[in-house]
C-alpha cells in the first residue's frame, strides 16, 4: 500500500549532501547572514574547507532532496514493483536506470508475467491527466450554461411549461453527469504502447524512472469484457483469435446502441476507436484480434434533447481524451458507458 511506501520512504536517507547553511547574527551589524557549505565534503571526505567552525548562536540547517530539487543524477528514487516479478518490492533506483534494466536487475519476470498488460504509473502523469479532467469539466459546465440560453432561444415559440420542464429535466441530467466526471479520478498510468505479441523484457521501452513510480505485472487474464449499450455486460473466456465482432455478436447490442462509435480499451491502457482509426482499425475494426484483459466498449446514440449528449458532441476524439485521463474500465463504467 502507499502507507507502507511511505514509511520506507520516512526511513530513507535523502540528505542534500551537496548543500547545506549556517545561520549567523553578525555582531556588528546585527543582520542575519547565511553561510552556506558543501555538508557531504565536510562530514563525510573531512574537507577541512567545508568543516566551518561555530559560533555561539549559529543555526545550522540541513535539508533534504524535496527542499531544494537536485540535479537528476543525484536524485533519490524509491520505485514500487509488483506483480509477476522475481523480488517484488520497494527499490532505489540507479541515475539513468531503465524499466527493462531494473526489473532484470531484480531476477527477471514470472513464466507467469503478461507483458502486454504491465501497468506502469507517474506521480506527475497523474496530476498532469487530473488537471485536464478538471480543465474539462469546467468547459462542459461553461459550455452547458451557453447551451441552455441557445435552447431557451429555439423553443421560444413553444408551450412554456413544457419548454421549462424539458429544461429542467436537462439540467439534472447535465449535472448528474458532470458530477459523475469529478468522481473518476486519474491514474497516472503510462500507456507503453507495446506490440500486442510482445513477451520479454527486451519489448518493454527503456523509460527512465522518477520517484514514486510504480510497475504492476499482471498475470494473463483470462477473459476480455464487453460494455456499454449491450445485452450482456460481462467477460467472455479468452481464446487466441477472438475478434471485436465475436464479443459484440456474444455481448448483443441494445436498441440504443451505436456502434460505429464503438472503441476497444486494451490492457496496455491504450484505445483504439473505430472512428478515429485508419487503414485496417478503420476499415475492418471488427475483425481486429484482441487480447487477454481487452474491453469492448459500445456508447449508446447522443439524444438529441440532452444538452450534455450535445456538448460532448463537440469535444473532439472522446474516446482519446479519455484514455489521456488515464481511466480504465471501472471509470468509463461509472461515466455510463
Amino acid at each position: 500500500s502507499a502507507e507502507v511506501t511511505d514509511q520506507i520512504r520516512n526511513l530513507f536517507d535523502q540528505i542534500n549532501w551537496d548543500y547545506a547553511v549556517v545561520q549567523r547574527l553578525n555582531k556588528k551589524t546585527l543582520q542575519s547572514e547565511l553561510i552556506s557549505f558543501n555538508l557531504g565534503k565536510a562530514v563525510l571526505e573531512k574537507d577541512a574547507s567545508q568543516n566551518l567552525t561555530l559560533e555561539p548562536g549559529d543555526v545550522v540547517t540541513i535539508l533534504n532532496q524535496s527542499d531544494i530539487k537536485v540535479p537528476q543524477a543525484r536524485q533519490s528514487r524509491l520505485v514500487r514493483v509488483e506483480g509477476e516479478v522475481a523480488a517484488p518490492g520497494i527499490y532505489q533506483v540507479k541515475p539513468g536506470e531503465t524499466l527493462p534494466q531494473l526489473l532484470r536487475r531484480l531476477g527477471g519476470l514470472t513464466p507467469q508475467a503478461y507483458v502486454f498488460g504491465i501497468e506502469f504509473k507517474r506521480e506527475s502523469v497523474r496530476k498532469l491527466q487530473q488537471d485536464n479532467l478538471d480543465k474539462l469539466i469546467r468547459r462542459l459546465e461553461s459550455q452547458g450554461s451557453e447551451q441552455a440560453g441557445a435552447i431557451a432561444a429555439n423553443r421560444a415559440g413553444a408551450d412554456p411549461q413544457q419548454a421549462a420542464l424539458i429544461l429542467q429535466q436537462q439540467e439534472r441530467q447535465l449535472k448528474e453527469q458532470i458530477a459523475k466526471l469529478r468522481s473518476v479520478k486519474s491514474s497516472g498510468r503510462v500507456a507503453l504502447e507495446l506490440d500486442p505479441q510482445a513477451n520479454g523484457l527486451a519489448a518493454l521501452p527503456a523509460i527512465a524512472f522518477e520517484d514514486s513510480d510504480q510497475v504492476t505485472i499482471p498475470a494473463a487474464p483470462a477473459f476480455v469484457a464487453a460494455l456499454g449499450s449491450v445485452n450482456n455486460e460481462n467477460v467472455f473466456i479468452y481464446r487466441p483469435g477472438k475478434t471485436v465482432a465475436d464479443v459484440i455478436k456474444s455481448a448483443g447490442l441494445t436498441e440504443d446502441a451505436d456502434p460505429s462509435q464503438a472503441f476497444v480499451l486494451r490492457a496496455d491502457g491504450s484505445v483504439l476507436a473505430k472512428t478515429s482509426a485508419s487503414g485496417f482499425f478503420g476499415s475492418g475494426f471488427e475483425s481486429l484480434a484482441l487480447m487477454p484483459g481487452d474491453t469492448v466498449v459500445v456508447p449508446a446514440q447522443f439524444d438529441r434533447e440532452s444538452r450534455y449528449n450535445a456538448i460532448v458532441r463537440g469535444v473532439k476524439d472522446w474516446t482519446q481524451i479519455l484514455s489521456n485521463f488515464g481511466v480504465g474500465a471501472a471509470a468509463l463504467k461509472s461515466l455510463g458507458y
